[in-house]
């Protein structure tokens, strides 16, 4: 019993893995595309363009973008970019790029 425990454990320890880290070069990309200041309704079109599906529905201050980013003979990985709305939601006011997510296989 206690082997088939374990075994499950490490299967789904398997899964996914997380980047400790946002990767720079997509934080990077996204200072280029998306300043700080920028009007949000301009900035989600402008992810849109870069290939990230936004959850932008009027009244949400913070705006969740995520793509997938294909690899070679194996699951995609996940990029999420996080912007904060303020000033009643007509500017971008903040940036979050979240730690990059692949499936280990």
């Amino acid at each position: 019993m206690r082997k088939l425990s374990i075994l499950m454990l490490l299967a789904l320890g398997a899964c996914a893995s997380v980047d400790q880290y946002p990767s720079p070069e997509l934080a990077s990309f996204v200072n280029a595309t998306v300043p700080l200041g920028m009007p949000s309704e301009q900035a989600l079109v402008r992810m849109e363009v870069e290939g990230f599906d936004c959850d932008g529905r009027a009244g949400l201050q913070l705006v969740t973008c995520t793509r997938q980013q294909s690899r070679v003979m194996r699951a995609p990985c996940v990029e999420t970019v996080r912007l904060t709305r303020g000033g009643k939601g007509k500017s971008i006011t903040a940036l979050e790029v979240a730690p990059k997510v692949c499936p280990r296989w």
